[in-house]
């Protein structure tokens, strides 16, 4: 079981660099914010389906790279031994003859490999709920809005003074600052179709998710970065929806800039649609949105997945820590229930490789 573990962690790495390397390199050629973010998911979520079907199925000799195999000139003689048991299993039917080799080097490197992941899901876990006991402090400060609202079906706004820019939260909740009900109504329009459109596509809880995942799982550095790349994408995004529902962009360029220079919790960046865009790069991108919003290649993103998804289980090899398998010399026609040594009971496979 243990080997088990180890084998998914290490492809997932392999999966996971690969897949989000590929992204970043793709994301260069891709302009639209939303298929970059479709991208961004994809290779995210991805490699932990296909490290699993590659890591649990029956592996060929040319996509599984040993790791047992690639250390073992480097340790000592003593600690790289191995050792074989034969059995005889006698049955009412006939006689199942194994040789089992046995790898203490690969036992023990994969005994390492999860307690070292143990270890890493600890600290990152450790961080994750650092940063959802601020949000549990945030929702702890929140009240009824001291100005006048929009009334929004199914989305409840509150407002806190401890913020210091709108946020989006998880259950459908949008919380303002004070700050918002002293900017003119227009942009005060602008900066609500924004935060609506992040609970339209599920941001806090695409974020908190993907951020409890990259804790817990093996460190990965590409991880992070295609993280932030999709916050930051998240952001462009939310401004061209609300700029095609206002109609408005120098309202939002303005609710912007009037939070630009308000300090930021980063703590709630993981955890919600909080994120410490880029005030710049946005800024351009709506003044661009006033000659036209861009168009929305959905196409293009899906095929970009697609690309993510088939390259990744056709290039990538498993990473496996054991080296050494059962072999069987004999094999029963049907499969039994057998007593060993009057001690243990077995059930034979039918067939066995």
């Amino acid at each position: 079981m243990t080997r088990s573990i180890a084998d998914w962690l290490l492809t997932w790495w392999l999966h996971s660099a690969l897949m989000t390397g590929l992204a970043l390199l793709v994301a260069t050629r891709v302009r639209g914010a939303a298929e970059r973010d479709v991208t961004w998911k994809v290779a995210l979520l991805l490699p932990l389906l296909t490290s699993g079907l590659v890591a649990f199925a029956p592996a060929t000799p040319t996509a599984t790279l040993g790791i047992a195999a690639a250390v073992r000139p480097l340790v000592p003689d003593r600690w790289n031994r191995l050792s074989v048991d034969e059995r005889v299993i006698r049955t009412p039917t006939g006689v199942i003859r194994s040789t089992i080799e046995r790898d203490p080097l690969a036992s023990g490197t994969s005994a390492a490999l999860v307690v070292a992941a143990m270890l890493g899901a600890m600290i990152g876990l450790a961080g994750f709920t650092r940063r959802a006991l601020a949000l549990h402090r945030l929702r702890a400060t929140r009240h009824a809005p001291s100005g006048s609202v929009p009334v929004l079906t199914g989305i409840t706004i509150t407002e806190s003074d401890a913020l210091h820019s709108p946020v989006a939260l998880t259950g459908r909740e949008i919380c303002v600052t004070p700050l918002c009900f002293t900017l003119p109504e227009r942009e005060q329009r602008a900066l609500f179709a924004h935060e609506l459109a992040h609970l339209e596509r599920r941001d806090p809880e695409w974020f908190m998710a993907l951020d409890l995942l990259t804790s817990l799982l093996l460190v990965q550095p590409l991880s992070a970065v295609v993280l932030r790349r999709l916050r930051r994408d998240a952001e462009f995004v939310c401004d061209e929806e609300a700029v095609r529902r206002t109609g408005d962009p120098a309202s939002l360029l303005s609710s912007i800039i009037a939070f630009a220079g308000a300090p930021r919790d980063a703590r709630l960046d993981a955890l919600a649609a909080y994120t410490t865009s880029p005030i710049v790069e946005r800024g351009a991108r709506i003044a661009a949105m006033a000659r036209g919003a861009p168009p929305r290649r959905m196409m293009l993103a899906v095929v970009c997945a697609l690309l993510l998804g088939a390259a990744v289980p056709l290039a990538a090899p498993a990473l496996m820590v054991r080296a050494s398998r059962t072999a069987v010399s004999e094999v029963m026609r049907d499969g039994v229930r057998v007593e060993v040594d009057s001690q243990v009971l077995v059930r034979a496979p039918a067939r066995l490789r």
